[in-house]
C-alpha cells in the first residue's frame, strides 16, 4: 500500500481554514497520480510568500501559490514525492473576490494547482493551463460531490 501523508500548516493565525479539505483534496490527488509521498501545505500570508518568491524565482512580489520538490525528483512511480505546497491565504482572498467564491473554494483550487506542480504538471503553454484547470476543477468536483464552476487561477 502506498502512502500518502499530507501536513497541513495554518501559519496565519486565522480560523477557521479549510484544513482537513485542504489534506483531502492533497492525498486525493496523489492517490490517483499512484505516487507515495511527504507533502506539507503551508497556509500563510503575503510577507512571507513574497520571500520566497523573491528568492526562489526571482520575483519580488507576492504570488498564490508556490511548490517546491524537497527530493530529488525521481519521475518513477516508487520513488515518494517529498514537497511542499505555499498558498498566501490573502493572495487567495482576493482572487476569491475578483471571481466570486469563497476563500475555502480558492484555497482548495490553489491545493490542487500547487499538488500537481510536486507531481510534475506544468503550464507554459495555454493548452497546458487549460488542461491543468479542467483537472483541477475535476478534483473538486470529486471533493464536493458536484460541479464547480471552472475558474482560472
Amino acid at each position: 500500500m502506498r502512502s500518502h501523508i499530507v501536513t497541513v500548516i495554518n501559519a496565519t493565525g486565522i480560523r477557521p481554514l479549510p484544513s482537513l479539505r485542504v489534506a483531502r483534496l492533497a492525498r486525493m490527488i496523489l492517490a490517483d497520480q499512484r505516487r507515495p509521498a511527504v507533502v506539507n501545505v503551508i497556509l500563510t500570508d503575503n510577507k512571507t510568500i513574497r520571500s520566497l518568491n523573491a528568492e526562489f524565482r526571482g520575483n519580488n512580489a507576492p504570488t498564490d501559490v508556490l511548490s517546491f520538490r524537497l527530493d530529488e525528483g525521481g519521475r518513477d512511480s516508487l520513488t515518494p514525492i517529498s514537497g511542499e505546497v505555499y498558498i498566501s491565504v490573502q493572495q487567495a482572498a482576493k482572487q476569491a473576490d475578483m471571481v466570486g467564491h469563497g476563500l475555502d473554494d480558492e484555497i482548495l483550487l490553489l491545493t490542487s494547482h500547487g499538488v500537481l506542480h510536486l507531481l510534475g504538471w506544468t503550464h507554459e503553454t495555454e493548452r497546458k493551463l487549460q488542461r491543468m484547470i479542467r483537472v483541477q476543477i475535476e478534483y473538486l468536483n470529486r471533493l464536493y460531490g458536484k460541479r464547480c464552476k471552472s475558474q482560472s487561477s
